[in-house]
């Protein structure tokens, strides 16, 4: 069965993992390559309660420092914001484009996009970057 939803690119994977994000998904990366579990695990032969194979592995809160990041999707990884970094955020569509709105966006300089999943994208990186700079202060 085909996706229907993105997953955040291995660079957002790291910068999410950076600001937080310790939820749960079924799709991550090792050195750059997006693994999903089952067939992970089908490919590794170990089940998951042998010790060896964890069942959080791959997710953040229990990964090795540097190879393994959790893949949400952009989807999840923008509620991770509203609901945990308390950013409203979101994707409108007008004038036949798409654009992203969030608490403090600069409506003077909307930019339009052709697709949905583009517009997403690009908000949650203009979101992490927005909570980077506030965790630098």
């Amino acid at each position: 069965m085909k996706r229907q939803l993105q997953l955040v690119n291995f660079n957002q994977a790291k910068r999410l993992k950076e600001i937080g994000f310790d939820w749960f998904t079924d799709d991550f990366y090792i050195k750059g390559v997006v693994y999903h579990r089952p067939e992970y695990i089908s490919k590794i032969g170990k089940p998951l309660s042998n010790g060896s194979q964890k069942f959080t592995d791959w997710n953040n809160w229990d990964a090795t420092e540097g190879i393994r990041f959790s893949a949400p999707t952009i989807q999840l990884a923008l509620k991770y914001i509203r609901d945990e970094k308390k950013i409203n955020c979101c994707v409108c569509f007008g004038y036949g484009k798409y654009y992203y709105d969030y608490n403090g966006a600069d409506k003077e300089n909307c930019k339009f996009y052709d697709t949905y999943g583009e517009a997403e994208s690009v908000l949650l990186d203009k979101l992490l970057t927005i909570i980077e700079e506030q965790n630098e202060k």
